[in-house]
């Protein structure tokens, strides 16, 4: 997992309404760590056995949530206090919400990323790209001249192409059956809700949008 950049805040931007900024960024958190565990669970798990989903879930969550407390560590070493003190009341839980954001962020795409190249190595993918190749390779302006580096990299490329559009549909599809089978997990107070946190906000957990499965009762 490639480390996400360190800093402060941004003053407000993509603010959710009526949330404070460390609390949105918490509650963009959970929506990441949960996509991040429905990408991870697509290729390696089949996505009719909760089990098998739930546990692929529950190992990603934990990498994520020791990835942000790892990061928020070395964050801490190589930033003077005195320097978020001076931001404001709220800079520290500001920070570390927002560093975790970026984990999450980073983890989220990198998840997405893997997921895309295992399909791509699928028999449907590589199958469409081959088809692909020939169809391109087949246009009569490149039948004079087949062994032309014009029509050499033209039909590669349109073979790339197939194989990314095809991969996508493929992870499409398997994300739409997680999403259907899941269900949100109990409320769980979580590792991410700092002690400074907005009262008015919701814990950590609480009204997620893409929570990751849970094993059945």
């Amino acid at each position: 997992m490639p480390r996400p950049r360190r800093g402060l805040p941004s003053s407000g931007s993509g603010r959710s309404a009526g949330l404070c900024e460390a609390c949105d960024h918490r509650r963009q958190v959970e929506v990441l760590i949960g996509e991040a565990c429905l990408l991870a669970a697509t290729w390696p798990a089949d996505p009719t056995d909760q089990v098998a989903v739930a546990a692929v879930a529950a190992e990603v969550r934990t990498a994520i949530e020791d990835a942000i407390a790892a990061e928020w560590v070395q964050f801490q070493k190589i930033t003077d206090p005195a320097v978020l003190e001076a931001v404001g009341p709220d800079a520290v839980e500001d920070a570390a919400a927002h560093n975790a954001f970026l984990v999450a962020e980073s983890a989220a795409a990198d998840y997405r990323h893997e997921a895309l190249v295992m399909f791509g190595r699928s028999e449907d993918v590589q199958a469409e790209a081959r088809k692909a190749y020939a169809t391109e390779f087949a246009k009569p302006w490149f039948q004079a001249l087949p062994d032309s580096d014009d029509a050499q990299r033209a039909a590669t490329e349109a073979a790339a192409r197939a194989q990314t559009r095809t991969a996508e549909h493929l992870l499409a599809v398997r994300l739409e059956q997680l999403h259907t089978q899941a269900r949100p997990e109990p409320v769980r107070s979580g590792r991410l809700r700092g002690r400074g946190a907005c009262p008015s906000s919701p814990p950590v957990g609480e009204g997620r949008s893409q929570a990751a499965p849970t094993v059945p009762s």
